[in-house]
């Protein structure tokens, strides 16, 4: 696992400090709940603005284009494919300070860092990327169907929150 931060101002530092203290006993609590790996991590921790572009910067070297995708929310954290192989997780760090809920953010996205080592979840997370950014279109079925396990996969990720509370 390696957290590293991206344009961070002071005054969310001791978010990144907290991230790194609790990256890997998150890790196990998700392995050890689930019985799956999450596997290579990287985890990025960022301010709201900045957050957006790592997010925006991974996807577009994903998909291999410089087109971007509409601008979305991006919440306290979120977990895609890492361009260089394993998953990245971008924590913004002015939401979660705000909202107090960085110990259950970073679980809760390491629960998706888990199911992305299911059969057919990396496809679909680039199938849904190269949608979004315009480069393949899938159709209304398969959007469908993948909003279903969107939906699925977070509130499974929603309920492993509370394994935050045995973080130190």
């Amino acid at each position: 696992m390696n957290v590293t931060d991206y344009k961070l101002g002071a005054r969310y530092r001791s978010g990144l400090d907290r991230v790194e203290a609790i990256a890997d006993q998150a890790a196990r609590l998700v392995e050890k709940k689930l019985g799956e790996r999450v596997g290579h991590v990287e985890i990025v921790v960022a301010d709201r603005r900045n957050a957006l572009e790592v997010l925006s910067k991974a996807n577009q070297k994903l998909a291999g284009t410089t087109r971007k995708a509409p601008r979305q929310g991006l919440g306290s954290g979120y977990t895609t494919l890492n361009p260089g192989g394993g998953t990245l997780i971008v924590i913004d760090a002015e939401a979660c300070a705000a909202a107090r809920n960085l110990d259950e953010t970073v679980v809760h996205e390491l629960v998706h860092a888990a199911q992305i080592g299911r059969p057919g979840k990396r496809e679909a997370i680039l199938a849904n990327i190269r949608n979004n950014l315009g480069i393949d279109r899938v159709s209304y079925r398969e959007a469908w169907a993948a909003s279903r396990q969107i939906k699925a996969d977070e509130r499974e990720a929603l309920r492993l929150e509370s394994l935050a509370r045995k973080l130190r």
